[in-house]
């Protein structure tokens, strides 16, 4: 990617839990539903964990009650994805300075970005 962040991508909720448990992502980007499971598999994993990732939302059909509550159960933040593709690579960035500080600390390789399509 342009922005310096390498990217791997999981087809099901229960590949990106696996991929997210290996502790080698500081930022997993889920959308809220797959056909098994949903973000909150993630979050519960990263509150539960000493792996200090933040999850971002892809979201294409939230309401404002949804999107309240993701926050509040831990999502670092809920992007449209209708409307606001431009600010995924802000909110990546944001969220990789959050889980820093909250302790994770860089792949020594490449800072990486994990993303349950």
């Amino acid at each position: 990617m342009e922005a310096g962040f390498s990217l791997d991508c999981a087809k099901s909720m229960r590949a990106g839990c696996e991929a997210a448990k290996s502790g080698e992502f500081q930022v997993v980007i889920s959308t809220p539903l797959l056909k098994d499971g949903s973000w909150r598999r993630l979050t519960d994993i990263a509150n539960h964990s000493d792996l200090r990732f933040e999850v971002v939302l892809w979201a294409r059909s939230f309401d404002l009650r949804e999107w309240a509550e993701a926050l509040e159960n831990g999502a670092f933040d809920v992007l449209d994805a209708v409307y606001e593709l431009p600010r995924v690579l802000e909110a990546t960035k944001g969220a990789l300075w959050a889980a820093y500080l909250k302790g994770a600390r860089p792949i020594t390789k490449v800072m990486r970005t994990s993303r349950v399509a």
